[in-house]
């Protein structure tokens, strides 16, 4: 299928399954053609590659823009205060959402003998994983490894096949296109010299796209206005223009039950943390399922020699208010920024010093080990950021004019106790002996 073709804004076919009093609602809907929203690429790179999943901040733009674009308007509908998650694919007639995230606390720690299956001369050797977040970085020290434990960074691709296999994620993916296109000179019609570039496009056949939208930041006589607004905006003109080939969503639907989390978890119930006892003591797990900005902004500028460690550490601090303390972590970093970030979001900017200052991203899958020093006020954290995402650290309130990166953008979504099916913890018992 060719994903070129006219602009898309009309009627969605719109399903509304809401009653008008929910504050947080699930969103679904298909896409009309393969999409494209381009990742992050070199400036010399002439390839565009699309990711499956729609961030928050991209539909959010579509909503605002349905809705009139009018800052008027918007501000009148609270609208910077509305939040929208990613929109994960998922296989058309499935249920729930699921985020296709591994988690970096996975390792591989050995191999061994597949069975022999019909026609195999012999065995094939396969990957052993584990979940490592059960033991600190001295006790994985201390174990006499045979081999090194090996995280996701230092994995071969046939590692990455064969758990991607193992935990479905391979199969449940929509598939992709490449277009190849160049530019054309607007006064000859003819093609440009050089300009030749490609796009990677996700084909949408077989998938629905899965969201919810949370309207709990808005006061409660606000989001009957808001919700009417919604469905009228979604039932007149739909949604459209999405990403370098302009898709429309379709066969939208509003429902009254959020998309929750579907990665399987132990021991979710955050009550199981207000009841401890004086003394007792609590370690749980949260797991990025999106991307999330821990880091404070310029924090290298201040002082480059501060560690991974220290950042995290001090940001559980403060966004707990010392109710959590971080003992251990498994997480990896990426830098977003270059001109353009720098034009959009911080040029306009007041700042003292005027510098380019990048946002570091702590990826989907990080996982952090934190134990429980309040339990009540740990209790009341952890189940807004199970609902809301985990907040920016700034000084002051942040709006999409100063970083895409929101939590009301869908980022920083998190899981609590996640256990990966079908991975095992690594047994603590094996500590003192060898393997």
């Amino acid at each position: 299928p060719d994903p070129s073709g006219p602009n898309l804004q009309v009627a969605s076919g719109l399903t509304d399954r809401l009653d008008g009093t929910e504050s947080r609602f699930g969103i679904e809907f298909t896409l009309d053609r393969p999409f494209c929203i381009g990742k992050p690429r070199t400036p010399d790179s002439n390839r565009i590659i699309s990711d499956d999943i729609i961030p928050g901040n991209v539909l959010k733009a579509l909503l605002a823009n349905a809705l009139g674009g009018n800052q008027t308007v918007l501000d009148g509908l609270r609208f910077d205060q509305w939040r929208v998650s990613h929109c994960l694919p998922m296989l058309a007639g499935s249920v729930g959402r699921v985020a296709p995230v591994m988690p970096l606390s996975l390792a591989k720690t050995g191999e061994e003998e597949s069975p022999i299956t019909e026609g195999q001369a012999k065995a094939k050797k396969q990957a052993v994983f584990h979940d490592m977040r059960a033991l600190t970085l001295a006790q994985l020290a201390a174990i006499d490894w045979q081999q090194a434990p090996a995280f996701q960074p230092d994995w071969k691709d046939k590692d990455l096949a064969q758990i991607r296999e193992k935990l479905g994620l391979s199969a449940n993916r929509p598939k992709r296109i490449l277009q190849v296109r160049t530019a054309i000179r607007a006064a000859t019609g003819t093609a440009a010299q050089g300009q030749l570039f490609s796009m990677e496009c996700v084909i949408p056949a077989g998938f629905v796209w899965r969201g919810t939208i949370d309207l709990g930041a808005l006061p409660e006589a606000e989001r009957k206005t808001a919700l009417q607004q919604l469905s009228k905006t979604l039932g007149q003109r739909g949604l459209g223009n999405l990403g370098k080939t302009k898709a429309g969503l379709q066969n939208i639907k509003l429902l009254a039950k959020p998309f929750d989390s579907g990665n399987k978890t132990q021991n979710t119930s955050t009550a199981t943390v207000k009841t401890l006892q004086p003394g007792e003591h609590l370690t749980l797990t949260l797991t990025l399922l999106t991307p999330a900005r821990l880091f404070a902004l310029g924090w290298e500028r201040d002082d480059a020699s501060r560690s991974a460690w220290d950042l995290y550490t001090r940001y559980w601090e403060q966004v707990s208010a010392g109710a959590l303390v971080l003992t251990n972590f498994f997480a990896q970093q990426e830098r977003q920024g270059g001109a353009y970030h720098y034009q959009h979001f911080q040029r306009h900017k007041d700042d003292k010093d005027g510098q380019y200052k990048p946002e570091w991203l702590t990826v989907a899958g990080s996982v952090f080990v934190l134990q429980v020093l309040d339990a009540a006020a740990a209790q009341d954290q952890i189940t807004a950021w199970l609902q809301t995402g985990l907040p920016i650290l700034e000084g002051d309130a942040l709006t999409w004019k100063d970083t895409p990166y929101l939590p009301e953008h869908g980022f920083g979504e998190v899981v609590m106790n996640w256990q990966v099916a079908d991975i095992p913890a690594y047994p603590v018992a094996e500590q003192g002996g060898g393997r």
